[in-house]
């Protein structure tokens, strides 16, 4: 119905054969998305939009809710179980509210959404920060890890995880870089070998984040520039504040960010070293669009998410994008036809107007 907030942000993630997508209404809602591939007029399965879900209301009543999301909130989702050896059947949604306070809502088992406990630490982040979360495990359990930055003049990157084991809500401080751009994207994958924060066996090894201008690699404890591609001498640096995010196929590792010219480009890297950016022609994301990928549970598709503009309605849309390649050594990325996700949700517009007097 093409109301959701325009730059909204936008998270993903895969659940068995379901693909989630997590955006933002007008009215200040969150929506759940969901998808999966299909077999639709392509060689390949393709990425097909099904149905859209409330997860958390801004207004109730006309009056804003106590756990209401706050306009253009950041986003960020990740799938869980305490048991490592438990199939994971909850999922969680991460958010912030009008005080900046980081919050929660998880959907256990397919039930209702409900809030988390998340907000009981009282997280309060910067108004500018992006989050980024992902599930890490250890031999028995899971753990789920989100990054922020504070709202201080060092705009520090830190974290807090949930333990399956002990079942709460904690702070951890992982040292990144100090200071980072203030606002800077974030994205997260699953650590392996050449993509390790820290050495092997310390706890920060299970602690990857990919962030602007920065790739950590498991050669040095801080932060580096993406060695082995350079333009003109100069290393490889992406634009203050670009739409990132990233997937990770255990072999090779997928950078998706927009250039300084608003295209839509990726960077395959592999064994450490990156290839020559690939630029995605057929994408025409709004010049604020957030970005989210995930990978097909059989790692042979990348489904994009971005919002562009409707020329002939002039509003809004969100797009679902299946990247496939015709073989696993194939060089060259194929689009598939984008999908349109639709909010079902009954709208309540809110308009935003500048006042010049």
């Amino acid at each position: 119905m093409g109301s959701f907030l325009p730059d909204t942000s936008l998270t993903s993630l895969v659940t068995g054969n379901k693909i989630y997508t997590y955006a933002q209404t007008q009215s200040g809602s969150l929506l759940e998305l969901e998808g999966n591939l299909e077999r639709i007029d392509a060689p390949v399965d393709t990425y097909s939009y099904d149905r859209s879900t409330r997860v958390v209301r801004r207004y109730q009543n006309d009056r804003i809710t106590n756990n209401a999301p706050k306009f253009f909130t950041p986003l960020a989702a990740a799938d869980f179980t305490p048991m490592k050896s438990a199939q994971k059947d909850t999922r969680c949604l991460f958010y912030v509210d009008d005080s900046n306070i980081l919050r929660s809502m998880v959907s256990e088992r397919g039930t209702n959404w409900k809030e988390g406990s998340l907000s009981q630490l009282t997280v309060n982040v910067a108004h500018y920060s992006s989050l980024a979360a992902t599930t890490v495990s250890n031999d028995l359990y899971n753990v789920i890890c989100i990054s922020y930055q504070l709202p201080d003049k060092s705009a520090a990157i830190k974290m807090v995880s949930y333990s399956g084991r002990d079942q709460r809500w904690v702070r951890t401080t992982p040292d990144l870089r100090d200071p980072p751009l203030y606002g800077t994207s974030l994205t997260a994958v699953l650590p392996r070998p050449g993509i390790l924060v820290a050495p092997a066996g310390t706890p920060e090894a299970r602690l990857p984040v990919l962030s602007t201008l920065i790739f950590i690699t498991n050669t040095t404890t801080e932060p580096a520039e993406i060695p082995g591609f350079e333009v003109d001498r100069r290393p490889l640096v992406f634009s203050p504040h670009t739409s990132l995010t990233a997937v990770d196929d255990g072999t090779r590792l997928y950078c998706i960010f927009k250039s300084n010219g608003g295209d839509i480009k990726m960077i395959e890297i592999v064994n450490g070293r990156p290839n020559v950016p690939e630029k995605f022609d057929q994408i025409n994301p709004t010049p604020r669009s957030a970005i989210a990928a995930c990978l097909s549970p059989s790692k042979t598709q990348i489904i994009l998410f971005y919002q562009s503009l409707n020329k002939e309605t002039m509003k809004i849309d969100l797009w679902g994008l299946t990247l496939y390649k015709k073989t696993a050594t194939s060089a060259d990325w194929i689009h598939a036809e984008a999908r349109k996700l639709e909010d079902c949700m009954p709208s309540r517009h809110i308009y935003f107007i500048n006042y010049i007097s």
